[in-house]
Parts: C-alpha cells; sequence; structure tokens
C-alpha cells in the first residue's frame, strides 16, 4: 500500500491522481502521462482498491460533468472504420458476448475501444467523442485512445435479432440507466444526455448470443455509413 501522485489522461483530461493501491496503479497505468495536470484530486481514504477505483471513478464523472459537458456511460464500445459504436445495457445483459462476436464475425477490422464504463463528451464542432478507460470490465477488453460516437444500441435480449429506432422516451430513459452520476447532478446530466440525443443516432437493438446478431448490426451501420 502507498500513495503516489501521477498524471494520468482520461477523457481528453489530464488529472492529477494520489495512487494508494497497486492494483489501481495497473489499472490507471495505460492511461499514464507527463503532461501538465488540468485536475486535481486530493487523497481518496479508501480502505481497499475496489473502493479506491469507485471513488476515483465518481470523482471523475463529476468533474466530466460540472465543467467538460462530459459523462461515464455503462456500455461496450468497439471502433469500426474509424468510428466508434456502443452497446449501452445493465450488467449481465450481454454487451461483452455481442462485441466478442464481432471479433469473431469481423477479426481485425474491429477494435475494442472500452468493454464496459467509456467516457463521453460533447465536443464544439457538434460531435461526440467517446474515450477509451481504465474501468474496461473484469475481461480488461480495451484501449487508451477516442473516436467519433456513430452511434449507440440500447442492447435487449431477445430470441430474435431486430433494430429500430428508439423513441425519444426510450433514448433518454436508455442513457440515464447507463449512466454514473450522484443524485444532485441529474439535471446536468440530462443537459448533456438531450444533447447526445440530438447527435448520436440511437438504436434499440433486441439480439440473441449467435453470430447473425453482429452480422445484422455491421449491415444496419453499413447502411447508414452510405446514407
Amino acid at each position: 500500500m502507498r500513495k503516489k501522485n501521477k498524471q494520468y489522461a482520461l477523457a481528453g483530461v489530464t488529472w492529477e491522481i494520489p495512487v494508494r493501491y497497486r492494483k489501481t496503479e495497473r489499472m490507471l497505468k495505460p492511461f499514464e502521462t507527463q503532461q501538465i495536470p488540468d485536475e486535481t484530486f486530493a487523497y481518496m481514504a479508501a480502505e481497499n482498491a475496489v473502493k479506491e477505483s469507485e471513488q476515483l471513478l465518481f470523482a471523475i464523472n463529476r468533474v466530466l460533468l460540472e465543467k467538460y459537458n462530459g459523462v461515464m456511460l455503462h456500455g461496450a464500445v468497439i471502433e469500426y472504420n474509424g468510428q466508434g459504436y456502443m452497446f449501452a445495457a445493465h450488467s449481465g445483459t450481454g454487451k461483452t458476448t455481442h462485441i466478442r462476436l464481432w471479433e469473431q464475425c469481423f477479426g481485425q477490422s474491429v477494435r475494442v475501444l472500452c468493454g464496459d464504463k467509456p467516457f463521453v463528451r460533447l465536443t464544439q464542432n457538434g460531435e461526440v467523442v467517446v474515450y477509451g478507460s481504465a474501468w474496461r470490465g473484469k475481461e480488461g477488453m480495451g484501449y487508451n485512445g477516442k473516436c467519433r460516437l456513430a452511434g449507440i444500441y440500447l442492447l435487449n435480449r431477445a430470441q430474435e435479432n431486430r433494430i429500430f429506432p428508439a423513441t425519444t422516451v426510450q433514448k433518454l430513459q436508455g442513457l440515464m440507466h447507463a449512466a454514473l452520476f450522484e443524485k444532485d447532478l441529474q439535471q446536468v446530466f440530462l443537459t448533456v444526455a438531450e444533447e447526445i440525443c440530438k447527435r448520436v443516432p440511437i438504436h434499440v437493438l433486441e439480439c440473441n448470443k449467435e453470430p447473425q446478431a453482429a452480422i445484422l448490426v455491421k449491415e444496419h451501420v453499413d447502411g447508414d455509413a452510405k446514407d
């Protein structure tokens, strides 16, 4: 157990973070940087590495919402043709299973940007950028990178595969369920979420665990790219 202040680049922001536990340090290692910090955190009195990781994630997300038009969303993101596509769902719904189908079906044309909790930020040029994060899920899928978020799929498990546009209510509810924020930040989050809904196509994906599910989404993505 020790306490070290290092800089880490997360969500396009450089953070100075006092890390106490080796497990947290290893988790953050791919994001280490020598850049001058934009934000500095005080020491977090966590009783173990899991608590330290949770406290850090909440702290980063708070600052992102309050100052950087950003938020963490619970979802798996693939990078395909230089664009990011997020599959948002509750734990256990099948996000990891689905992105593994992409890897199985399409190989090196697909890369997993983040397997569990990516960061999303609005940009001044009207785009939405998604970033890989240190919170990559138990499988550790992802890397330190970013790309334009070109689509969000609200994933639901089903027997048959189908995709359809999400309603306004489904979009906001889907993002609300996928987001991490404290109650006092709800209105701030809704402002960011509403802007994401305007800028990024959001669809409902009902799918099973068969390769055809990934094939269907790829065809949908490719079709949108041609329009």
